[in-house]
């Protein structure tokens, strides 16, 4: 893994949640509205890309 793949891979573990909570705060103000639902939908599937990419880094280090 290179430094820009570490660096986005940090960005999406960091950002994601933070983006998550957000967006649940807005759905309970607002109710539901469709964007922040997207919104949080979106921050859920980067968090997990992020964690699986990590696991996937993790494989290939113990097979080498």
């Amino acid at each position: 893994m290179d430094k820009m793949e570490f660096l986005g891979l940090m960005f999406m573990l960091t950002v994601a949640p933070i983006a998550s909570v957000f967006s649940a705060i807005m759905i309970a103000q607002t109710g539901g509205y469709w964007v922040w639902i997207v919104a949080l939908l979106g921050a859920v599937a980067s968090f997990m890309g992020g964690w699986i990419v990590l696991a996937i880094e993790f494989i290939r280090s113990e097979e080498v």
